[in-house]
């Protein structure tokens, strides 16, 4: 697996000089869940190398550039992040997406992770939760309203998580209107896949590796733990458009192949899909 920060040049030369079949990820997470998956990955016809680009931007990039790779076997996979709330451009159609706003949702949506947390860490895992969506549904106005949105804050940025409150200061800075209690709720029922998935993992770490806790749970032990769900219904997924798309990518043109884009979410109230 390659760790090699390259630019979209470089990775289009370093595929063409590649005898392997190469599965192009975003980043050097989900390139470490893969490694979780390589032998489901597997499916007879030769080793698979995971390379990370280090950026959707990039990654999307030599997709638009495909047409450059002569021979090899690229399957392109990315996170929906916005898009999952708005529809898939059609121009990225042979793109392998994420269910959820990003791997790390998919990674928590199949699985049973959070019953690893008790009753008293459920409780403030749920009200750290509840500042989050209400946080996020202001974001997600602002980006629509053609204001700079910031998805990107680490959870402690945002929320007080002793107190289940966003900082006061945040509230200030980003000038929030009045509250989103139809789009909050929605964003909370469904939070797994909706929510950024770094902040939900955040939330899921602040208590599985307090210092008070017997066991400990590190965030890479959490997306292993999760990656190696039996059953895991959107992994299950991903790994399936992959191995199917390896198959007709190696059978047909070269990169113009892909399974639909379809990934079965329910969009916020009041939105509709844009192709």
């Amino acid at each position: 697996m390659s760790t090699l920060v390259m630019s979209v040049d470089e990775l289009i030369q370093t595929i063409n000089r590649s005898n392997l079949r190469t599965v192009l990820v975003e980043g050097t997470t989900d390139a470490a869940v893969y490694r979780h998956l390589e032998r489901e990955l597997q499916d007879g016809n030769g080793p698979i190398d995971v390379m990370p680009c280090h950026g959707r931007s990039t990654l999307l990039e030599v997709f638009q550039r495909r047409f450059e790779i002569a021979h090899a076997t690229v399957v392109f996979v990315a996170d929906s992040d916005l898009w999952m709330f708005y529809g898939i451009p059609l121009d990225y159609r042979g793109v392998i997406f994420t269910c959820g706003y990003s791997i790390e949702n998919d990674l928590i949506a199949g699985s049973q992770v959070e019953d690893l947390l008790d009753p008293r860490e459920l409780q403030a895992y749920e009200g750290i939760l509840r500042c989050l969506c209400e946080w996020f549904a202001h974001e997600l106005d602002m980006y629509e309203r053609g204001s700079e949105a910031l998805f990107d804050r680490r959870l402690r940025e945002v929320v007080d998580i002793e107190n289940f409150v966003i900082w006061d200061r945040i509230r200030t800075e980003r000038n929030y209107p009045q509250a989103l209690p139809e789009r909050t709720s929605w964003i909370l029922e469904t939070y797994r896949l909706s929510l950024r998935g770094k902040q939900v993992f955040d939330a899921l770490v602040s208590q599985l590796s307090d210092r008070n806790r017997a066991s400990k749970f590190s965030r890479q032990n959490l997306l292993e733990l999760c990656a190696k769900t039996k059953n895991h219904e959107y992994i299950d997924r991903l790994v399936g458009c992959i191995r199917e798309t390896l198959l007709a990518v190696t059978r047909g043109p070269a990169n113009d192949t892909g399974p639909a884009n379809d990934t079965g979410q329910t969009l916020p109230p009041g939105e509709e899909v844009r192709g």
